[in-house]
């Protein structure tokens, strides 16, 4: 494996020691509070949260496009307002914020929620989720 292989791999990448972390935190937090399943989804949750807040845009080049008159930025890639489209990064880091968000909704539920909450609200949002996902996979082939 080359060195600019194994930096982009490392860049990519780099977010994610995260959600063990959130993992570890929450297990000991909600041992502390005597709800430990409860903690370590919550901190489950907060890893995947933190995680897609870390990642980084990947950074583009200063052209100038012909249909728009505008320049690919770092900023540009991420809205979508440059010539290629989204950036595929954009994109995991709202999946990866999504899941844990549902996460720690799940472990906050363990403790507090009521039964309706189980019965509807769980497979609502497991729906939204799938539904998003197939969006997804349309906009990336599309």
């Amino acid at each position: 494996m080359s060195s600019e292989n194994r930096e982009k791999r490392r860049h990519s990448h780099g977010g994610h020691f995260l959600i063990p972390a959130g993992l570890l935190i929450g297990l000991g937090i909600g041992i502390l509070a005597g709800y430990p399943a409860s903690g370590v989804l919550i901190g489950l949750g907060c890893g995947f949260v933190l995680s897609a807040c870390a990642r980084k845009p990947e950074e583009t080049t200063e052209t100038d496009t012909s249909a728009t008159g505008t320049t690919g930025t770092p900023d540009a890639a991420c809205t979508g307002s440059n010539v290629s489209g989204a950036n595929p990064c954009c994109n995991t880091s709202v999946t990866l914020a999504i899941i844990g968000i549902f996460i720690i909704l799940v472990g906050i539920g363990i403790s507090w929620a009521p039964p309706d909450f189980w019965k509807w609200g769980i497979p609502g949002f497991l729906i939204l989720l799938g539904v998003w996902f197939v969006i997804q996979a349309y906009l990336r082939n599309h």
